[in-house]
């Protein structure tokens, strides 16, 4: 008898435990995304981003239609579009964008279409100029201290590169005054102040003309 309720009690065990244990089994991972392209670059310049990819291989004399969308306002750009590169324009300067790229190849006699993958990149913009450039006193007749704002849209990270009479004298400095040193006393010189970030130097710079002091 004590075997029999022993017998009982274990089957009992094992049917409370065993919800348990398939609830602590690992879920099956998600099917992973082949990309849609071997290569899918974006390219920042002044408001515009230019985005261009390359096919795979094994696709090239298939035909391939794409489609584009900027991640940032969910806009699509492109769909059913067979060529390989785009022009985003009117974009605000110093802000990166991200772009997703699907793929399909087209059987040219049925007209079906099957999902190659989708491919993800993101470019930012260049700066715009700095503003409000002038000079102030250095208390120094060898001197010449330049000051100057933060160009407009600095959500992003920007340095600036400074010119002395055409000449590149500092490289990706993070603040917004510079002094030259060890110029010649009651000789005139034009400073330029460019902006910069990761893609590149803004278009335009501002310049002044001003003796040390």
């Amino acid at each position: 008898m004590k075997k029999i309720l022993a017998l009982i009690a274990a089957t009992a065990l094992t049917l409370t435990l065993a919800p348990t244990v398939a609830a602590n089994a690992a879920a099956p991972a998600k099917k992973k995304i082949p990309p849609a392209v071997s290569v899918f670059v974006a390219q920042g310049r002044d408001e515009a981003i230019t985005l261009s990819w390359q096919t795979f291989r094994k696709y090239k004399d298939q035909r391939i239609i794409y489609s584009l969308l900027r991640v940032n306002d969910g806009k699509r750009l492109a769909d059913n579009s067979y060529t390989t590169y785009f022009n985003d324009t009117n974009l605000i300067p110093n802000t990166v964008y991200t772009y997703i790229l699907q793929a399909w190849v087209v059987d040219t006699q049925t007209g079906k279409q099957k999902f190659i993958g989708r491919s993800q990149t993101s470019g930012l913009t260049i700066p715009t100029t700095v503003v409000g450039l002038r000079q102030i006193s250095s208390g120094s007749a060898t001197s010449l201290t330049a000051v100057w704002l933060t160009p407009e849209y600095s959500a992003n990270p920007i340095s600036y590169n400074l010119y002395l009479n055409g000449n590149l004298m500092a490289y990706g400095i993070p603040d917004t005054t510079y002094t030259f040193v060890d110029l010649t006393p009651g000789t005139f010189y034009s400073v330029r102040v460019v902006s910069r970030n990761a893609t590149g130097e803004s278009l335009e710079a501002a310049t002044i003309s001003g003796k040390p002091a």
